[in-house]
């Protein structure tokens, strides 16, 4: 389909008029348009801006939540229970950033179940020392 330079114009005048503070009534108007038009044409180019910028801010987060496990790795080891729970609470930030819990999963590709899967599998070894040194 090719892009029509008349109706591009339209939309980015429709766009600036919306961040000047023109109301969907007032840019039907306007335009000749459907109100809901106007709302399509600027949540198009909202999410085109906001999507990407979004997910990036959540892989920077998870990156975050792993070199921050990783850097625990040596403590939650020798089954130090402060690393630990800070382990855990790492793990539920991650969870919920990847949506692991949720019903409805966010659209964001990430590699945080792996990192989620590994630091489980180090909290059940921490534990068992933890255990094996209590008795």
């Amino acid at each position: 389909m090719a892009l029509d330079p008349a109706k591009a114009e339209r939309d980015r005048n429709i766009i600036d008029d919306r961040f000047k503070g023109l109301t969907y009534a007032k840019l039907s108007e306007k335009y000749g348009i459907e109100e809901s038009a106007c709302y399509k044409i600027i949540k198009k180019h909202t999410d085109a801006m906001i999507k990407p910028a979004a997910e990036e801010l959540v892989n920077l987060e998870i990156s975050r939540l792993e070199r921050l496990l990783t850097a625990l790795d040596p403590k939650i080891e020798r089954g130090d229970t402060k690393a630990i729970e800070v382990a855990i609470r790492l793990s539920e930030s991650l969870r919920k950033l990847t949506g692991v819990d949720a019903a409805i999963k966010l659209e964001v590709e990430h590699t945080a179940n792996s990192a989620v899967s590994a630091l489980e599998e180090k909290l059940r070894k921490a534990s068992q020392i933890n255990a094996d040194e209590t008795d």
